[in-house]
């Protein structure tokens, strides 16, 4: 007989002033009405060391939530009997919820995630994608967004193939299978999601790669969408009112501990960067499997977190370590990393090793490395010290950093901050990142010293 346990956590974002009295040139101090939302996390324990987690959302419009559980009922049905009666020693857990994005006034994406993991390798991902106009609970499409003339056409279809064909550079592609996919009528058709900085659509690997169980998505700026914008798309997509921060996560793919990271961010609809270190990761196959899904930024911080001071010395070594770090995580998302953060921010000697990355440092650090840290202490410092542009350093090696983020999350939302990677914060900056400079934030950037 199978057993049933069922946890629930909830939260609100609190708007504390109707969104009617901003002028229209302030920044915003609260998030738009129509975008708030709270999340309640269903935890079933099927039998030992098999767990099924179902987060979901409700929102300032009830036709969407029926939609959107709808779409978790559907994934928990067919997905839930993919599980084993036994776990076997190792522990099963399969995750469906929604991973939202918000955009303007009021355009909400879900992008649904449904993804099963067996002790630290994945097993599968299904997905959903939605958008909606939140005043009105009508679905939104490419066709809403961008005028359907050749031109947009032809840009779109371009920037799709190019970039899932960047995907897994050592497998090849069913080019046939990328030719029915990336057909105009199913472009328009598509519901994306709507960022800070980016439109993204979202495409199965195992379309175009035989074997492969990552989302591919592809992620185009809205720089170079302007010229096909509808007026709904120019409207919504303008998010120059809202105060925005990265946040950065070190040392990561700690196992359980980057795990609760990872459901924080989800729970609260924030995007992040993790700045992996390759030994852990490659041993936490399924963190970054999950990262990646959710369109979380991975990035290097070093293969093995040693200091190389002297850059002459050890060259070769760093250069060893950048190519094992490259290819093993495009192995298991498909991408290579755009961007080095060095271990404890000593940028010079990676530098003059030639690794070639835009290297991130950071403006605002948590502390969490300190002495006498505690979860109050590191929320505090976080909620009222960060700033707009802030690029954020935590660790996802420190276990009092899934234990504030349910502080700092919605305190920093309520407040009408948008979370935004490390590449989305540059780029709507205007900012294009350069190998060998270093990057404290979009303001300050230059030289390694």
């Amino acid at each position: 007989m199978k057993r049933f346990f069922l946890m629930f956590m909830s939260f609100a974002l609190v708007v504390f002033l109707p969104f009617s009295s901003l002028a229209q040139d302030e920044m915003y101090t609260q998030m738009p009405a129509l975008l708030v939302f709270s999340q309640k996390t269903i935890r079933e324990d099927v039998a030992d060391k098999i767990q099924i987690f179902r987060t979901c959302p409700t929102t300032s419009n009830p036709l969407v939530d029926a939609q959107i559980a709808a779409s978790i009922d559907n994934f928990y049905a067919q997905d839930s009997l993919h599980l084993p009666d036994k776990s076997g020693g190792i522990r099963h857990e399969l995750h469906i919820g929604a991973n939202i994005y918000i955009s303007g006034t009021k355009m909400m994406g879900f992008l649904v995630l449904s993804e099963y993991t067996a002790g630290v390798k994945p097993v599968f991902a299904h997905y959903d994608s939605y958008l909606f106009d939140m005043e009105t609970g009508n679905a939104v499409t490419i066709d809403d967004l961008l005028i359907d003339n050749e031109e947009a056409n032809d840009f779109l279809q371009a920037e799709i193939h190019k970039q899932l064909l960047d995907y897994y550079p050592n497998d090849e592609a069913d080019l046939a299978a990328l030719e029915t996919l990336n057909t105009v009528k199913q472009i328009r058709a598509m519901q994306p999601q709507l960022s800070a900085a980016t439109l993204r659509l979202s495409f199965h690997a195992s379309s175009l790669y035989a074997g492969r169980e990552t989302l591919m998505h592809v992620v185009i700026p809205y720089q170079a969408l302007n010229p096909y914008m509808t007026p709904l798309a120019h409207q919504e997509t303008d998010n120059s009112r809202y105060p925005k921060v990265a946040l950065t996560f070190d040392d990561g793919g700690a196992g359980g501990i980057t795990k609760r990271v990872i459901n924080a961010l989800q729970f609260y609809g924030a995007r992040a960067t993790f700045f992996l270190v390759g030994i852990r990761f490659a041993n936490n196959e399924y963190n970054v499997f999950r990262q990646h899904n959710a369109g979380h930024s991975l990035q290097d911080h070093s293969w093995t977190h040693n200091y190389y001071y002297n850059s002459v010395k050890y060259k070769d070594l760093i250069l060893e370590e950048r190519e094992l770090f490259r290819t093993t995580l495009c192995e298991l998302t498909g991408l290579y990393p755009v961007f080095m953060r060095a271990p404890g921010g000593f940028e010079k000697p990676y530098v003059n090793a030639g690794v070639e990355y835009p290297m991130i440092h950071w403006s605002l650090s948590s502390g969490d490395c300190g002495k006498g840290v505690t979860v109050e202490k590191l929320a505090n410092r976080l909620i009222y010290s960060t700033k707009p542009g802030d690029i954020v350093l935590m660790h996802d090696l420190n276990p009092l950093t899934p234990q504030h983020l349910p502080d700092v999350l919605p305190a920093l939302a309520a407040r009408g901050f948008m979370f935004l990677t490390v590449d989305e914060l540059l780029l709507d900056s205007g900012i294009e990142p350069q190998p060998n400079l270093v990057y404290f934030s979009p303001t300050r950037y230059g030289e390694p010293e």
